[in-house]
């Protein structure tokens, strides 16, 4: 690693503890709710995180561009821009229930260089950048070895949308050994690098909330492409991220159920 990526790891680290403590302090605690839609909330302590993630950040690194999840990006052009979401699970910390992690990405034309996912109520910290490994409190991370859809634990929208999806869930509740939802896709993809998920597929996710921890996946040795198999791309919102083992045979299930 060299000297400019391990400053820029260490600011986003710095950045996402600054984050995480204020969202830890206000957890449970009385704070404003607006609402962009109904399922949809949006919190003082959000904003409040973004705006000391940004401060940090742009003090530390001028040079590259911002795109937060509230205040939106700097410079759509740029092409280094840390792609940041301040409170992952906002409807998870309305409701008191503790599955939240603050998410901040490195992105280089497109493609996520550096990643950070921080949850601050169990003080668990996810990394990586490219080439060098995925780390969980400075320890290295990989994949499950799970080799069958018998064995495995997997998260995905409890929906029934896209068209499809219903019978899916009911598939994988069959096939598999368990189906979960946690609520900060941030956070439940982070669950596959570390080995405890060995897959997560959702359709209509946000560039926040994927940029860290698809890289995190990534350099855990997981596989991440979208749901019928085809190449991931960022700000399309669709993906498929697996221990790489049970990859196409989950790609096979969704397509099957698509059909």
């Amino acid at each position: 690693m060299t000297d400019r990526d391990e400053s820029r790891l260490k600011s986003a680290i710095k950045a996402s503890k600054a984050a995480g403590a204020i969202i830890r302090n206000r957890f449970g605690g009385h704070f404003d709710v607006e609402f962009k839609n109904f399922k949809d909330p949006v919190t003082e302590v959000d904003r409040a995180c973004e705006e000391t993630i940004k401060a940090l950040l742009a003090k530390e690194h001028p040079d590259v561009a911002f795109w937060g999840e509230e205040s939106g990006s700097s410079d759509h052009n740029a092409s280094l821009t840390w792609i940041v979401d301040p409170l992952d699970g906002t409807k998870n910390f309305v409701h008191g229930y503790p599955f939240v992690a603050v998410s901040i990405a490195l992105v280089q034309d497109s493609v996520p260089i550096l990643g950070v996912v921080y949850d601050p109520i169990r003080d668990e910290l996810f990394t990586a950048t490219s080439g060098g490994g995925a780390f969980l409190n400075q320890t290295p991370i990989a994949v499950s070895q799970a080799q069958s859809l018998s064995e495995s634990l997997i998260v995905t929208t409890l929906s029934t949308w896209p068209l499809g999806q219903g019978p899916l869930i009911l598939k994988a509740c069959e096939r598999c050994q368990g189906v979960r939802r946690g609520g900060a896709s941030a956070l439940d993809l982070c669950q596959v690098a570390a080995g405890r998920l060995d897959a997560v597929w959702e359709w209509y996710l946000k560039p926040w909330d994927l940029a860290a921890a698809v890289l995190i996946i990534q350099e855990a040795q997981g596989t991440v492409t979208k749901p019928d198999g085809t190449p991931f791309d960022l700000f399309e919102g669709q993906i498929l991220a697996s221990n790489t083992n049970l990859h196409k045979a989950f790609s096979d299930l969704i397509n099957e159920s698509s059909q």
